[in-house]
């Protein structure tokens, strides 16, 4: 993306809440990665006292999710007033930005944290969150 059209993008408003919600939405991956490598554990060695630990990031895997849903769901584009931190069916603006295999929805978290802007999957419409 070139300098000018960076600075056409819009400052959301609620910038603060949509990099709280993709900072979860990170958290939750890691934490679903260790709930699978503790389950793999778990089955593979046999040993029972794996399961405490796995039970406990699996709830605060459920809780940061829940967390993630309470903060994100509220947040909308501006122009088009679509939840662009949930993916719906359908389909998607040709200014919607992908990364490599990943869906729209986690290229806008990783756009998020990496380069504090995002763009609406349904619109097009560049937010900047500074």
């Amino acid at each position: 993306m070139s300098s000018t059209n960076l600075a056409q993008a819009t400052s959301h408003p609620k910038a603060g809440r949509i990099l709280l919600a993709s900072w979860l939405a990170v958290l939750s991956w890691g934490e679903l990665v260790i709930v699978v490598i503790l389950l793999i554990a778990g089955l593979l060695t046999k040993r029972p006292e794996l399961s405490t630990p796995f039970v406990l990031v699996l709830g605060l895997l459920v809780s940061t999710v829940a967390l993630y849903v309470v903060v994100a769901f509220p947040l909308k584009c501006i122009h088009c007033g679509r939840r662009f931190l949930f993916e719906t069916l359908g389909a998607k603006a040709p200014q919607a930005r992908r990364r490599g295999r990943l869906d729209y929805w986690a290229t806008a978290v990783i756009d998020v944290i990496l380069l504090r802007r995002v763009t609406c999957m349904y619109c097009g419409t560049e937010h900047r969150v500074n």
